[in-house]
């Protein structure tokens, strides 16, 4: 019996042993930003300074207080400037910037259609290694915080109108009809 029993323990901890090495290469370290807040980092951030005051003004930064996870595709002050050239942005366009869930690039093959906080689908893909949304190049991913992650994208991306949106603004006269 207490072979038995010396036998299992022996096995048992070679076991534990074994997994443990396997586990620590496998999942490396955890980063130091798991304890931080997303917000937090990116009002630090100053590529992206433009994307938070903006956010700041429409009030959209009262979601990140909140215990709620986030993935936030910001674009960049450059890329803003050359949108706010010829266009307004404003809380249509801040909105669907975000996702009111955690977005893990590793898992993503191929295109996957995702809906942003302004209720509409975004694509967000993996192609040749590189990740684009709506056809975006994502130019950085940050780590995982303690409320989701954020990329940096080097355009504005633009939400297109539904179709009742597309009749609504270009043929008002169908638009009672629908």
């Amino acid at each position: 019996m207490k072979k038995y029993l010396y036998i299992i323990v022996v096995t048992s901890l070679s076991l534990f042993i074994g997994c443990e090495q396997y586990w620590e290469e496998h999942y490396g370290e955890i980063p130091e930003t798991v304890d931080q807040k997303m917000w937090d980092n990116l009002k630090s951030h100053s590529e992206v300074s433009s994307f938070v005051a903006l956010m700041e003004q429409y009030k959209l930064d009262t979601l990140f207080g909140y215990n709620e996870t986030f993935t936030l595709f910001v674009p960049g002050n450059e890329a803003i400037a050359r949108f706010q050239a010829n266009n307004v942005l404003d809380t249509t366009v801040l909105m669907y910037h975000i996702l009111k869930h955690f977005i893990n690039p590793v898992n993503i093959q191929g295109a996957k259609k995702i809906q942003t906080l302004r209720l509409k689908f975004a694509q967000f893909e993996k192609k040749n290694g590189d990740y684009l949304y709506d056809n975006i190049p994502v130019t950085y991913s940050s780590p995982l915080f303690l409320d989701g992650r954020y990329f940096i994208i080097s355009e504005v991306a633009q939400p297109r109108p539904s179709l009742y949106e597309y009749i609504s603004m270009y043929i008002p006269a169908l638009k009672q009809y629908i």
